[in-house]
């Protein structure tokens, strides 16, 4: 069929003045009726000279202007009476040109175009092909005379649907054969391998109790004033040795037929605890404690890139559905990380940890699992990217969400290394005070020491210092609850034998930030987060030496800063002062913090 294409039309296009940043005001050659030079004045916009479009207040009643007029940061106060006067201005239908003979206010404009003759939009069957674009008063003619040709357009639409549909059935019932398969295979090998060690310790557990029995009788005969000892034979020679291995053995009985039923018992890590010396009151005594990161925080940066790339090219390579499966599940269960409830968070954890160790999983009506080390990698970058978008948007405006989001990410890194590994090099990237890695340009202004403190580049601009500090702060907000996230209050229901990245790297990370360059708005705000949210637990393991850390903290680095950024002009810094200034000898347990039981 051959197709008619007109441009199409566009409401703000016909109705408002466009500008580099969007829409402005009215177009002033809408009205028809004459205004006076007081009504001129009153209903234009001094900013883009076109009829107020939301008119607003600018520069404390200097003047009015669009609402889209405003500059960043001004708040709009709306002026009622001179809105309602544009509302009411008669005007002609934009569309004039093309034969359109209406008339009437502002306020009607927006319907009339919504039912305007002259206005041109797509065909209604553009899904299907139809590439037609035309007048809305010729549609019904257009949808006559094409009928046949939209009639074949659908079918073959509907065709292509029903062919991916089969194949798309045809490949889950081949999925589905398959997992049943591996699905009986498991649980039958499974079943059969514990009841082979069960029986194996039944047998060794009765020949310990005959050779019992035969020790207990020798040592009747050895007790008996008629027993006369075999000469050349040893008397001992059954030691009392075998009950302790047999209490060991029904233990480990006990713990296999436990595992037929449910899972194995839990793993509690060792308690441990450092210490620190007493004598150091001055700023240039503090010594970092020893234990380092496993990893230089700049090769994990360079392996996150890396593996980004990579997973770019994958996203084109791989099917879709697999794609959208591993998206879907990723961004369901983080997207919904809110409760502290333990068994709430356990639910996700499982599905998280079942898909990073390749087993099947059931999800969102979903039986499937990561097929390869590449597609666990994949999977582990999504969590990853989740995990630290939640942490910079999410945790900014609700701080007692990082609890739960922390307690999700311990359990996992704390049993798969290479997802600990990525997420700790996000979090350097997002915030390179975290590492820390210190700017090393010498001017604060210039936009090579923005990009070295974690400012982001979004259209080639940087973005507003708001939105950085926001993002910044729920970042180490999130850094810190991970660090002092107690394992004990998890333990009896997850397996975690150590904390990734525990509270014992805490004092070593505090004590860099004291000793390195100063970055106002982002040291000020670590700090204070660290101390704040790691303080209670720092007390508990550190004691009094904690609390002068405190004190050299605000008798030194406090005043440094003030020196170069002063706390009126800094409320992170204000926030840090008095903070230090009201917990002198006790800091509180955070409001929302999983406890140590």
């Amino acid at each position: 069929m051959a197709g008619r294409r007109e441009e199409l039309d566009n409401k703000e296009d016909l109705l408002l003045v466009p500008s580099r940043q969007g829409y402005r005001g009215y177009r002033r050659g809408l009205i028809t009726q004459q205004l006076t030079q007081m009504e001129e004045a009153l209903l234009v916009c001094g900013i883009c000279d076109g009829l107020l479009n939301n008119a607003c207040n600018y520069g404390n009643g200097q003047g009015t202007c669009c609402e889209s007029c405003l500059g960043a940061g001004e708040v709009a106060q709306g002026i009622g009476a001179i809105r309602t006067m544009v509302s009411n201005l008669r005007c002609q239908c934009p569309l004039g040109v093309k034969g359109c003979e209406w008339e009437g206010t502002i306020q009607g404009l927006w319907g009339h175009l919504d039912t305007c003759g002259c206005f041109v939009v797509l065909c209604p069957y553009g899904k299907y092909g139809c590439d037609v674009s035309l007048r809305r008063g010729q549609l019904e003619t257009h949808r006559r005379e094409g009928k046949e040709y939209h009639t074949e357009l659908v079918m073959v639409h509907l065709g292509n649907k029903v062919e991916e549909q089969s194949v798309t059935i045809e490949r889950l019932e081949r999925l589905i054969g398959q997992l049943m398969e591996e699905r009986e295979y498991y649980k039958k090998n499974e079943v059969t391998w514990k009841i082979t060690q069960v029986e194996s310790i039944q047998d060794a557990m009765k020949q310990h109790k005959q050779q019992d029995k035969q020790q207990s009788k020798q040592q009747q005969r050895q007790n008996s004033p008629f027993h006369q000892p075999q000469r050349g034979f040893p008397q001992n020679v059954y030691p009392m040795y075998c009950q302790p291995q047999l209490q060991q053995l029904q233990q480990q009985q006990l713990q296999l037929q436990q595992q037929l039923i449910h899972t194995s018992t839990p793993i509690h890590p060792p308690k441990s605890s450092e210490n620190f010396p007493e004598d150091f009151f001055k700023l240039s005594t503090l010594k970092v404690p020893a234990k380092s990161l496993k990893t230089d925080p700049k090769e994990l940066i360079k392996q996150l890139t890396e593996l980004e790339a990579k997973c770019s090219v994958w996203e084109k390579q791989w099917p879709k559905d697999k794609i959208l499966n591993f998206k879907r599940v990723a961004n369901t269960v983080i997207n919904t990380i809110s409760s502290h409830d333990v068994d709430s968070l356990l639910v996700k954890i499982n599905i998280l940890h079942s898909l990073l160790c390749g087993q099947i999983t059931n999800v969102l009506n979903l039986s499937f699992r990561a097929e390869s080390k590449d597609e666990i990698d994949y999977f582990s970058n999504l969590i990853t990217a989740k995990l630290i978008k939640k942490g910079e948007q999410e945790v900014s405006s609700n701080p007692k969400s990082a609890h739960p989001i922390a307690c999700v990410a311990v359990c996992l890194c704390s049993n798969h290394a290479s997802l600990a590994e990525l997420i700790l090099a996000a979090l350097y990237r997002a915030c390179p005070l975290i590492a820390p890695i210190f700017p090393t340009q010498t001017q604060p202004g210039s936009k090579e020491y923005l990009l070295s403190i974690g400012y982001k580049v979004k259209e080639n601009k940087l973005e507003e210092l708001e939105v950085f500090s926001s993002r910044i702060k729920g970042i180490l907000r999130l850094f810190t609850c991970i660090m002092q996230f107690p394992i004990e209050s998890v333990s009896s229901v997850f397996s975690i034998k150590s904390h990734f990245h525990g509270v014992d790297k805490a004092w070593s990370w505090i004590v860099q930030l004291l000793q390195g360059p100063l970055v106002p708005g982002v040291s000020d705000v670590a700090l204070h987060e660290a101390f704040e949210l790691m303080g209670n637990r720092m007390v508990k393991t550190y004691g009094s030496q904690f609390l002068k850390l405190m004190e050299v903290t605000s008798r030194d680095f406090v005043p440094r800063l003030s020196a170069v950024s002063p706390p009126e002009n800094n409320p992170s810094l204000a926030r840090l002062k008095k903070f230090l200034d009201d917990h002198r000898s006790e800091i509180p347990e955070t409001d929302g913090a999983f406890s140590d039981g």
